[in-house]
């Protein structure tokens, strides 16, 4: 009988493994942080004070609020593999909310109030699963974040240090994917996105 020679799995079978870097853009739900720099968790009225008199009343009665637009998360992540199960790379966040005073006759944005939150962080991810098709990971990421406010003769900004953890996350496809996550910090609860690998 002749020897058998081993099965082996060629490399472009798995694009985790055969591909070096990853980009990928997403988006997430509602978390812990974005409750708190939105004041999402509480009552928020941005003028709760009432007129002293009727000259003020007339002139309040010129302005009214327009509808909030609110983007709750955006992010764009990088990796490069160091070996088949870990990447090193950054991952950029931004949030924000504005909404803009409006004039009642002309109907011109006389001012808006602002909230944004920009974020970088170094991100390490290891792939603990690895499949032609699907790949399973986790990641944690750590850096800094701005809350940035502007208002009507107002503005406020403070950096502090900002987190970001991914506990499971799910790519499904090959060099173009789908990912899902859940995770905790910066990119909210659950996230869903698209990435490239290259």
């Amino acid at each position: 009988a002749q020897p058998t020679t081993p099965i082996t799995v060629p490399s472009s079978a798995v694009p985790s493994e055969e591909y070096k870097s990853h980009l990928q853009i997403g988006t997430g739900s509602i978390g812990l942080w974005q409750g708190l720099f939105f004041d999402i968790f509480m009552y928020d009225d941005i003028d709760i004070s009432t007129p002293d008199n009727f000259s003020e009343e007339l002139n309040d009665a010129r302005y009214y609020m327009d509808r909030e637009i609110f983007v709750n998360s955006l992010t764009l992540e990088y990796g490069y593999k160091v070996n088949e199960w870990l990447s090193l790379g950054a991952k950029g966040y931004v949030g924000f909310k504005t909404r803009p005073m409006r004039h009642v006759g002309t109907n011109e944005i006389l001012y808006r109030y602002n909230t944004i939150i920009p974020s970088l962080l170094v991100n390490v991810r290891f792939d603990w699963l690895r499949r032609e098709w699907v790949t399973m990971y986790s990641s944690v990421g750590a850096g800094a974040a701005l809350y940035i406010t502007s208002g009507h003769q107002s503005s406020y900004c403070e950096a502090m240090p900002m987190f970001d953890l991914a506990l499971v996350g799910l790519n499904v496809g090959r060099r173009f994917y789908g990912f899902v996550e859940m995770g905790f910090g910066i990119s909210g609860w659950w996230r869903a996105g698209l990435g490239v690998r290259f």
